[in-house]
């Protein structure tokens, strides 16, 4: 008798160091000898324009994120399933503090929940969300954003923001949170609200039609989006 093994394998390209990112713009480098230790050191050696790829696998970040340059950072699209980042300090976030950036393909999630953070006065926040928006012409497309954070995205300030694609799940309080917006939101194409208290918060509201934002903008319908949970203003 004839016996068949198959074995069903992660797709993860072979890498030769330790470290986790490369900018795409950089000569020789890709997943298998990437540039740096994390990505906030991808981030500081960036220049504007540039590509920042996270290769695959889970990677433990012990701090916040601050995206300080319009770049794109996007996790390798040879990585199944999709890099992610795991948030092991309590309050740890992407603050997306420059305009014109593009977090594309990654999987974000917290080892411990934030309901226990203490209010930033950097961001005059009493929560911890995982990306702070806090400028304009931003994207977020084809993310997960996991467990252990109060909401998946917080628009502080800002607009102009385009979240498609997106899963949100196991938020403690809300998949996205709106406080202010100059510019549109657009929320559609295949984004998932699953089980929190609310999808979407709007947490100041404009005089005027009713997905009008305290700063002019405006909520864009949520055009192919699932909702488990509901919208509150």
């Amino acid at each position: 008798m004839l016996t068949f093994f198959i074995f069903i394998a992660t797709i993860i390209p072979l890498i030769l160091s330790d470290n986790i990112a490369y900018i795409e713009q950089h000569v020789g480098v890709s997943c298998v000898n990437p540039e740096y230790a994390s990505i906030q050191a991808a981030i500081t050696a960036s220049s504007d324009g540039q590509t920042i790829v996270v290769c695959c696998g889970t990677h433990s970040v012990s701090s916040d994120i601050d995206v300080t340059k319009k770049v794109k950072i996007v996790g390798s699209m040879e990585c199944i399933p999709k890099p992610k980042i795991l948030f092991t300090y309590i309050c740890g976030n992407i603050n997306l503090l420059s305009d014109n950036i593009w977090i594309d393909n990654l999987a974000i999630e917290k080892t411990v929940l934030s309901s226990g953070c203490a209010p930033e006065s950097y961001y005059a926040m009493s929560s911890s969300p995982t990306c702070i928006i806090l400028r304009k012409n931003l994207k977020i497309t084809n993310c997960d954003f996991l467990q252990g954070f109060h909401n998946g995205i917080f628009l502080r300030y800002g607009g102009n923001v385009r979240i498609e694609d997106c899963t949100f799940h196991g938020m403690i309080n809300s998949g996205i949170k709106i406080n202010y917006a100059d510019g549109n939101v657009f929320i559609y194409t295949n984004c998932f609200f699953g089980w929190h208290d609310n999808a979407i918060v709007v947490a100041a509201v404009a005089s005027g039609p009713a997905d009008s934002l305290a700063g002019g903008g405006r909520i864009l319908p949520l055009a192919g989006c699932s909702v488990f949970h509901g919208f509150r203003r």
